[in-house]
């Protein structure tokens, strides 16, 4: 009795499924999207909309919130900056006449890596970087590995 009820829970599963004529379908109505009724004005609501939110985060934020909040965004890069210019201070101090010049690295290059994140030298070079990489990759995967080819 039991391995009845079992097949019966196995079967029904299977059951479910039934093959038959597909049930026709109605039409599909075409809906239309909204459009605004003066297209050539979108690119001033645009503009306006921008300058509104620009306004409304001003007021919501003190000046000590907007330092705090730079000083926030840049701790990254000046902490990963100071730590690869110790890195680089430490590797060259037999290099340098004066072991405070190698002292005086990390500091440096951790200025240098703030100053280029602000001015987008560093995102620059990091797109350039990647960029030869890829062709590089390329120039490799095409000599010898032709089915590894980057598509970008």
């Amino acid at each position: 009795m039991q391995s009845a009820a079992l097949f019966a829970l196995l079967l029904s599963p299977a059951a479910a499924f039934v093959a038959g004529p597909v049930a026709p379908r109605s039409r599909a109505v075409a809906v239309s999207s909204p459009q605004m009724a003066l297209p050539e004005v979108q690119p001033v609501l645009d503009g306006v909309s921008t300058l509104l939110a620009e306004g409304v985060r001003k007021g919501l934020k003190s000046e000590g919130d907007e330092l705090l909040e730079e000083l926030f965004i840049s701790f990254p890069l000046f902490f990963g900056g100071g730590v690869l210019g110790y890195i680089v201070g430490q590797g060259a101090k037999d290099q340098l006449p004066d072991e405070k010049l190698a002292a005086a690295v990390a500091p440096l290059v951790a200025v240098v890596f703030v100053v280029g994140g602000k001015t987008g030298a560093l995102g620059a070079a990091s797109g350039i970087l990647a960029k030869v990489s890829f062709d590089a990759w390329n120039l490799f995967a095409g000599l010898v590995l032709p089915g590894a080819l980057l598509k970008y």
